[in-house]
């Protein structure tokens, strides 16, 4: 470690390795390693371009009244991180974890040119104390894992982003924007867009690179404005942008939980890759399902030979369909393409449901898909078992 026209102040501790900086900026330019569980408080600016790895220990960003930066050309990867800086962090280089992230006050912000990430959780990082005041602004990452929640957002937001995928991925970046996600995204590269049948939230967006099977979990909280959005938290759905048509899709859900004032909701299996941004949605009202007479209906599928499937007399006639049906709390439970009536009480959905477990008796809604006409159906129908 080294300084160049800067003040260089610190502390060794023989017996008990502890660095501590309180100086106007730091630089290593060589081979800085931790012995044992050493640490190191940062109170100033990094510049780093040598190995600065720690195997085991801490290194802290700690300052109270300025903003601090981290710079150099080399990623610094680090065992334990801990962020209390008032004003903030920015990251000119990715920091990598290998263990824990303790967020306690002041946001790590990417200042990279580009989606980067201003925070790489490693296979076995995970991280404590996220919050509104301390968070990763802007964009996160993590590697070698199935399942993790970035713990991103902006200044005033904490908007955590959680994945959940069928396998391990290799590296997964999220970002999250303040934004209005249908500015420029629909003329970008291009060729114009056709109507959108969903309307995605003007207030904020995720984006998220990842190629494997993955259900999203979005957030929302005060800013969100979701009231203004649906005034049903039923009819509230996670959208995505399809880089291809340029318009928005509904990406299923699995999961909601909260209130108009705050909560989490989560998508049907999807792949990240296959859309462009991520935001909070429901349907135009022109595309709302549609109520038919007598599409109200009674199951039991209890081999007597009577009402042993839900059969849909439209489903019959229009045989490019999908079928969607939901529980009362609005999890999908069952869906199939091409449906002519061959649901019979069990779940086919993976995840929170075992496939081809039956389901309990209640009322169930279900929602018909016409693909020719684009026309949505829907009812009820109490299932018996």
């Amino acid at each position: 470690m080294d300084m160049k026209k800067r003040l260089f102040i610190g502390l060794m501790v023989l017996g008990l390795p502890q660095v501590q900086v309180a100086q106007d900026g730091i630089g290593n330019h060589g081979d800085l390693k931790f012995h044992g569980m050493g640490a190191i408080g940062l109170h100033a600016d990094l510049w780093n371009s040598g190995t600065f790895s720690s195997p085991e220990g801490l290194v802290g960003f700690y300052q109270d009244s300025v903003g601090l930066k981290l710079y150099g050309s080399v990623p610094p990867e680090w065992f334990d991180l801990e962020v209390a800086a008032a004003n903030g962090v920015d990251c000119y280089q990715p920091i990598r974890v290998a263990n824990n992230v303790n967020f306690i006050e002041g946001d790590l912000r990417n200042r990279q040119s580009g989606n980067y990430a201003a925070l790489i959780f490693d296979r076995d990082a995970f991280q404590t104390g996220a919050s509104t005041t301390s968070k990763v602004d802007g964009y996160a990452a993590f590697q070698y894992k199935d399942a993790f929640v970035l713990p991103i957002g902006n200044e005033e937001r904490f908007r955590p982003l959680g994945v959940e995928s069928q396998a391990v991925n290799g590296l997964v970046t999220g970002g999250y924007y303040a934004d209005d996600p249908n500015e420029s995204a629909m003329t970008q590269g291009g060729g114009n867009s056709r109507r959108n049948r969903y309307s995605a939230s003007p207030e904020e967006y995720w984006t998220l690179d990842g190629d494997l099977p993955t259900r999203v979990t979005l957030s929302w909280g005060g800013a969100s404005e979701i009231r203004a959005l649906v005034t049903d938290l039923s009819e509230l759905r996670v959208l995505g942008l399809n880089p291809r048509t340029r318009t928005w899709e509904d990406l299923g859900r699995t999961s909601l939980e909260g209130d108009l004032s705050a909560g989490t909701i989560r998508t049907d299996w999807i792949t990240p890759t296959d859309y462009m941004r991520f935001a909070l949605g429901t349907a135009n009202a022109e595309d709302l399902p549609e109520d038919l007479e007598n599409e109200n209906y009674y199951i039991s599928p209890n081999g007597d030979g009577k009402n042993e499937s839900l059969i849909l007399p439209m489903a019959l006639d229009n045989p490019n369909n999908t079928l969607s049906i939901y529980n009362r709390s609005g999890v999908l439970v069952y869906q199939e393409k091409f449906y002519t009536g061959g649901f019979m009480g069990k779940s086919n959905k993976a995840g929170d449901l075992e496939p081809n477990l039956a389901l309990k008796r209640g009322i169930y809604f279900y929602i018909l898909t016409l693909h020719e006409t684009g026309k949505k159906h829907q009812g009820y129908f109490y299932l018996r078992q």
